[in-house]
């Protein structure tokens, strides 16, 4: 049990210059998560009790979308490409756990205070060919702190009817 608070905004606008659509963002997102205290069931011994657990986390994305269209004798083809820096700024409480049949012997897990930064960098193309048939290609790379990557690539493909 326990309760979860969200809340998110953004602001953002589009910025036609010559043929490119561009399109900054400001995003703020809020959570507070917190857990009430329970205790695990089963065979005895070595059963846990974890202690009342809280986070709070304040994200924020700066970044901008830009693309155009492009008229060919196939149809419409539209580049784009995205980028966005997120900043993650949690707060976590020690988790503080024990075993059930020692309520005395409280151990205390400190919470990870990593700085929380992630880089996206995407691009990709929409072609919307005139028989209706739709490409969509998107290839994304994220980095974050401690040189966690990963990288993406989505090819998906519709039809327009």
């Amino acid at each position: 049990q326990g309760n979860q608070v969200f809340s998110s905004s953004a602001v953002s606008g589009d910025l036609d210059i010559s043929m490119i659509k561009f399109s900054p963002f400001v995003k703020m997102d809020l959570s507070n998560l917190s857990l009430d205290p329970y205790n695990e069931t089963g065979a005895t011994p070595y059963l846990l009790h974890y202690h009342q657990q809280s986070m709070r986390s304040q994200r924020s994305t700066v970044g901008f979308n830009t693309e155009m269209t492009i008229e060919t004798p196939w149809g419409k083809l539209i580049p784009r490409v995205r980028m966005e820096v997120q900043k993650d700024a949690a707060k976590r409480n020690s988790l503080k756990v024990n075993y059930i049949d020692l309520p005395d012997a409280v151990y205390l897990i400190p919470a990870n205070e990593v700085d929380r930064r992630i880089t996206l960098i995407a691009v990709g193309a929409d072609m919307n060919w005139r028989n209706g048939i739709v490409t969509i290609l998107n290839i994304t790379r994220s980095s974050a702190n401690q040189n966690n990557q990963s990288n993406r690539i989505n090819l998906r493909f519709s039809y327009s009817y």
